[in-house]
């Protein structure tokens, strides 16, 4: 397919899978639930809150990248890319008065643990198959994620962010 969509298919099948996360298993009244997306902008996050995602969700965010040319000998060109998930729980403000401090740091808790297992996932895939999906390696050292919210309507979490290169076999 593509370098972009390849790796958004990617995630959505860790989302399918994960059973917490469940994108498009079915729902009591028979309909699927939607909880995974991919996010061009802050509107598109806006849009699939307003089109009824479910809770938690994550994210296709961000895709960076640059040319590599290893040992400037134009023989082993690489891309190096920067990948972003975003992993976010809604945090409802409690009816009962209690406030919503701890909803906050019950989404914090939540997403990071999703984001913990896509990432046992990916080793898992790696371990296995000595590739996870599009990657063609997995360099545990090179993750990194911060938190991140409010976003909206109360939307917590993480953004997973990772390096990985691939050979830019249409530039060679």
């Amino acid at each position: 397919m593509g370098t972009f969509k390849d790796r958004e298919n990617y995630l959505k099948q860790l989302c399918i899978a994960h059973s917490t996360v469940a994108h498009t298993a079915a729902r009591a009244d028979g309909t699927l639930r939607k909880s995974f997306f991919r996010l061009n902008d802050e509107e598109e996050l806006a849009t699939a809150s307003f089109q009824n995602i479910d809770y938690p969700c994550v994210g296709h965010l961000l895709l960076e990248g640059s040319i590599k040319d290893v040992d400037n000998a134009l023989a082993d060109i690489r891309h190096s890319f920067r990948n972003a998930w975003v992993f976010l729980q809604k945090a409802d403000n409690p009816q009962d008065g209690t406030g919503i401090t701890d909803e906050i740091q019950d989404a914090y808790d939540e997403s990071f643990a999703i984001m913990e297992d896509f990432i046992k996932s990916m080793k898992t895939d790696w371990l296995n198959n000595e590739k996870c999906g599009v990657f063609d390696q997995l360099d545990l050292n090179r993750m990194n994620y911060v938190a991140t919210g409010p976003y909206l309507q109360g939307l917590y979490g993480w953004i997973l962010y990772f390096d990985n290169e691939q050979k830019a076999t249409r530039i060679l």
